[in-house]
């Protein structure tokens, strides 16, 4: 495109993967489509786990450790072959 000069140089930056996580669920935290799912998860979780019902932060904790591999299944278990099955083009 007849540009004579070198473009700049960057630099390549590593995340680890739990900031990397925290990150991708912050995102998803606050994205409205996500909300519902969350409510579900919570509901799942503590009736999965009914002695930690009261234990907010052991809750919290344990949502944030597993939601996003929960909600990855959850969609695709919803999309089950079908095009979009009323998930999102964004959430897919």
């Amino acid at each position: 495109m007849g540009v004579s000069k070198p473009l700049s140089g960057c630099t390549v930056s590593l995340v680890d993967r739990d900031l990397l996580n925290q990150t991708h669920l912050y995102v998803l935290e606050n994205t409205e489509k996500v909300k519902p799912y969350i409510k579900e998860h919570m509901i799942h979780i503590k009736t999965t786990y009914p002695k930690f019902r009261k234990r907010t932060r052991w809750l919290q904790d344990k949502h944030n450790n597993i939601f996003i591999q929960w909600l990855r299944f959850k969609v695709q278990s919803k999309l089950n072959g079908e095009e979009n099955n009323g998930v999102s083009e964004n959430l897919r």
